[in-house]
């Protein structure tokens, strides 16, 4: 687990709470602080010195993912999606839904993969841990498996007719082991 140090900042000590919920995605109740500075008011009443908080937490996969995945979003130009992750031991399963991140799983289907990848090499590097990570884009992973299962029973039926054996495009391993996995009850078809 790797320790998080934040520093929030508002005209008061409660402004300073109201942000940090509002950017940690978590209640007034179940956030913990310590006060860095009270805010000091000059001539009039008038806010001198805003009041900031320090929020330090533990944070698991989930709220480091959570805030990378925000940051590398807010780069890529994607501002606006919903975020599930679950996490059970060290596996971790991230579904992301949302019309800015659709265009990621339509122009190129590796990204999604990429992504995956980083990830885990990410989460793993900087939480000294072993976790498994997967992550699905608007149901991309179930669209790719049932696309990949029609190609591959329409090239065994093609196999079975012809009788020639069929090379299909370069795939990734996760692409692959769809295909041997789909056709490995077939009859009369071996895949390699």
């Amino acid at each position: 687990m790797a320790i998080m140090e934040k520093i929030f900042t508002g005209k008061t000590i409660d402004d300073a709470v109201l942000n940090a919920c509002e950017e940690l995605g978590v209640s007034k109740e179940n956030l913990s602080y310590e006060v860095v500075e009270v805010e000091t008011k000059g001539l009039f009443g008038r806010i001198k010195k805003p009041a900031s908080i320090k929020v330090t937490e533990q944070s698991g996969p989930e709220g480091f993912i959570s805030s990378y995945l925000k940051d590398l979003f807010l780069k890529m130009g994607v501002s606006h999606y919903e975020e599930n992750i679950e996490v059970n031991e060290n596996v971790v399963n991230i579904q992301l839904n949302g019309d800015e991140i659709d265009c990621y799983t339509k122009r190129n289907t590796d990204i999604v993969e990429s992504l995956q990848f980083i990830l885990a090499v990410t989460v793993n590097k900087v939480l000294d841990g072993n976790y498994k990570i997967t992550l699905n884009i608007n149901d991309y992973k179930e669209k790719s498996t049932a696309r990949l299962e029609a190609l591959a029973v329409k090239t065994a039926k093609q196999v079975q007719r012809t009788k020639r054996k069929v090379t299909l495009k370069a795939m990734t391993p996760y692409q692959r082991r769809i295909v041997h996995s789909r056709l490995h009850d077939s009859e009369n078809i071996t895949t390699f």
